[in-house]
């Protein structure tokens, strides 16, 4: 007979149970902390997506600032035009073709990075090749400097998921009229051409029209500071200060306004044939 005051000796099966107990426990914590495990992986992967998409473009704002921080940047205005103005002429007499692909790429870098200045360069092409192939050089070179900021932007608001309503009321709004809005961001000088690159990427303008209205676009205003270049030879030969303050007389600033109003044209009209009674 067994005593009944001594304990029980646990069975063969008891350390069994107790790991199946443990298991069992793992298990349901496991199962708990699944739904975190998953929101992590997909945060960690939106960060990953994100990070991939911003590459482009964190790459040209190292080389903007690469640009400032080297002192290159600061040398990019009209006094130091004015005091290399002899020595950047010789060059462009010995080296034709070479000087010209190096400005056109100039203002390529400059507009790629969305660094302003680039309207110096324009008149620095003025005054080296003259207003004509100055304004055809400052077009290549913005066009492409602009493609390459377009695409890097582009890049970045491309899969991104489903875009607040608001973002999707404003690029709705912009879609009613792509071409007028894209031609009169481009043309009115007020907008930064890498700050109006990046929108019109960012409202999700075709390349297509992206790249017409860039080339047509920036036209008048290349035209404006190549004509500025070649209009001050005479003053950088006399040694007399220069300044861009001549963009405020009315000879150029009228038709800048004249064609900004034209771009909004079939906006304007738009809106109006939608006015109840009109």
């Amino acid at each position: 007979m067994s005593d009944p005051d001594k304990p029980a000796q646990p069975g063969p099966t008891a350390p069994l149970q107790r790991i199946e107990a443990v298991i069992k426990a793992d298990v349901a914590e496991a199962r708990a902390i699944e739904p975190l495990v998953a929101e992590a992986q997909a945060v960690q992967g939106r960060m990953r997506s994100l990070l991939r998409r911003s590459l482009p473009l964190l790459a040209l704002v190292v080389v903007g600032a690469a640009l400032v921080f080297g002192g290159l940047y600061e040398k990019l205005n009209l006094a130091t035009l004015a005091h290399y103005h002899a020595q950047l002429t010789q060059q462009v007499l010995q080296h034709p073709v070479l000087a010209a692909l190096a400005l056109a790429g100039a203002i390529a870098a400059i507009v790629s990075t969305g660094l302003p200045g680039g309207a110096v360069l324009v008149v620095a092409g003025g005054l080296l090749f003259g207003m004509w192939e100055g304004a055809l050089l400052a077009t290549v070179g913005d066009v492409v400097g602009a493609t390459v900021l377009y695409f890097a932007a582009r890049r970045l608001f491309e899969g991104g998921g489903r875009p607040p309503a608001l973002v999707e009321t404003i690029r709705s709004g912009f879609q009613r009229n792509p071409v007028s809005f894209a031609f009169f961001i481009r043309i009115v000088p007020i907008f930064p051409f890498g700050v109006a690159s990046v929108a019109l990427a960012w409202l999700g303008c075709s390349y297509r029209l992206f790249a017409l209205a860039s080339s047509l676009g920036v036209v008048p205003t290349s035209l404006v500071y190549a004509a500025i270049g070649a209009g001050v030879s005479g003053a950088l030969a006399d040694h007399e200060d220069i300044s861009l303050s001549v963009l405020a007389q009315p000879r150029f600033l009228v038709p800048l306004v004249a064609l900004a109003v034209l771009a909004l044209l079939p906006a304007l009209l738009g809106f109006r044939r939608k006015q109840p009674g009109a």
